[in-house]
């Protein structure tokens, strides 16, 4: 799967892809991380394989975005087009407190998505925003 978002992004293949690292200290026959390579202006990125699941990890959140493997056979095109979106459009990070809003942005600056996660229970009314703006990871 993302083999085939690759090569319409033009970009390499998963495994030979010079922007990802596999973690061979988690690297099992049903799991796989992979950790962003770091590079300015792009936004740090970490995503797991498993036997039951894809999930990402984007700045300091969590588990956004999540699928499971039924989800995915159900649904593949819907997913390609997720990953290839999470890939090729600018990305608005949002802080607030605890909060986090990840929002992909086409090159117009119009939101495409948005992904929002919390970590602990703190009310976040008297927090200030801050923002910083990504480039997209694969620059066409």
């Amino acid at each position: 799967m993302f083999d085939r978002v690759f090569e319409r992004l033009e970009q390499k293949p998963l495994l030979e892809n010079p922007n990802f690292q596999i973690d061979y200290e988690l690297k099992a026959d049903h799991f796989f991380r992979f950790n962003s390579v770091e590079k300015d202006g792009r936004i740090r990125m970490m995503f797991e394989i498993a036997i039951d699941r894809l999930t990402f990890w984007l700045d300091r959140t969590n588990e956004i975005p999540e699928w499971s493997i039924e989800f995915i056979k159900e649904k593949k095109d819907e997913v390609e087009r997720e990953l290839k979106l999470l890939y090729e459009s600018e990305v608005l990070v949002e802080y607030k407190g605890n909060r986090t809003r990840i929002i992909l942005l086409d090159k117009s600056g119009v939101k495409l998505r948005r992904f929002s996660y919390y970590e602990g229970l703190s009310i976040n009314w008297f927090s200030s925003t801050t923002r910083k703006k990504y480039k997209p990871y694969f620059e066409i």
